[in-house]
């Protein structure tokens, strides 16, 4: 009757430990897949400002993954060009996490149209921000400004 009781007790044990491991497992590849492209939204500067010196491209993100980059183009819509200056420029953006939540943070860039090697002429722009996750997901948002 021991061996009986013995036997009962583990075979309890082994469905127990079962159900639980289980139950606490994710189903399929669970969080650790990036699925969604992440979101951007540009706070600064408001949408057709004029602007006369150096200045931030900023706001916020959100992904249910890791942030690989943001990045700014610029690029002239007047079409106008000066001494051979390019009508494009791109910026690097630098970006924080959200100390609270993981999945969103902040991210800006500082444009200087005075730069000596990188110089921005007067007239109207277009800045698109490109962010990219870790698992090459990509989003862009478009605003326009005038430096003068």
């Amino acid at each position: 009757m021991n061996i009986k009781k013995f036997f009962v007790s583990l075979f309890a044990a082994i469905v127990v430990t079962s159900v639980c491991v289980f139950v606490s497992c994710e189903v399929g590849l669970g969080p650790a897949v990036d699925t969604r492209p992440p979101s951007i939204v540009i706070d600064k500067p408001e949408v057709d400002k004029v602007i006369r010196n150096k200045f931030v491209i900023s706001g916020t993100w959100e992904d249910d993954g890791t942030i690989d980059s943001v990045y700014v183009l610029l690029k002239r819509t007047d079409g106008k060009l000066l001494d051979g200056i390019s009508l494009e420029r791109k910026v690097e953006a630098t970006f924080t996490i959200d100390e609270e939540d993981d999945e969103k943070g902040t991210w800006h860039a500082i444009v200087d149209p005075l730069e000596k090697d990188n110089q921005i002429i007067d007239g109207s722009y277009q800045a698109t921000v490109y962010i990219q996750d870790k698992g090459n997901h990509t989003t862009s948002q478009i605003t326009t400004f005038t430096i003068d």
